[in-house]
Order: structure tokens, then sequence, then C-alpha cells
């Protein structure tokens, strides 16, 4: 299955590489380079984006993400989950999660992309 994951972290990105071993990650470092992205390959079986960035946030993500593909799957992660980004990925249709803090988290985020149906 193929990935997009936009993450501004290197070596956290690089940690959901290694436990999404086995499915097609394609890394987009920042928000400006996810867009072009978005708008140039075909659509992937899940969309994950951190919410916190440099230039662009998730939303914004969200937004274009929906805009190209109505139908997939988005998760936002994030370190703090606010009751406003609470509401908003209610609002967007998006699983809102825990960004992953060791790798048992990993293995979780894992478990939940692999079960749910957004």
């Amino acid at each position: 299955m193929r990935i997009l994951l936009i993450e501004d972290t290197p070596e956290e990105a690089k940690l959901f590489q290694i436990i999404f071993y086995d499915h097609e990650v394609y890394w987009c470092g920042y928000g400006r380079s996810a867009i072009a992205t978005i708008k140039t390959h075909e659509q992937p079986g899940y969309v994950v984006t951190d919410l916190n960035m440099p230039q662009i946030t998730g939303w914004d993500i969200v937004d274009v993400v929906r805009a190209r593909w109505a139908t997939v799957p988005i998760f936002v992660w994030t370190n703090q989950i606010s009751e406003e980004a609470k509401f908003k990925a209610k609002q967007y249709g998006v699983l809102l999660v825990q960004k992953p803090n060791d790798i048992d988290d990993y293995g979780r985020i894992r478990s939940i992309l692999e079960t749910s149906s957004v």
C-alpha cells in the first residue's frame, strides 16, 4: 500500500518508514513539497500528516488532499491534542492521533492505519 507521509522531523519520518517497511512510503519533509507531490502523484492508500509544521499546517494539507482525492483516508498526528484539533478533525472527517514517542507507539499507529476506515 502507498502512504504519503508529511512530516518535518526527519528522525520521525525515518522511524515511520522503518515501521512501515512493507508499504510504499512517500515522505515529504515540508508542507509545500507535499502540495507539489499531491498535485503530481497518484492517490495513495493513506495520507499521514503532521499538524504543526513550518510554513503550512496539517489542516492546509487536509484541504489540498480533499480537493484532489476526496475519499483518501487522512491521519493527522500531533504531539499535543487540543480541543480545537479534536473539533477540526471531526469537521474534516479525519483521524487525529497522538504522535508516537517510542517504537511501541509506532506499532500502535501501524495498527490504527491498517484497521481504520476513516
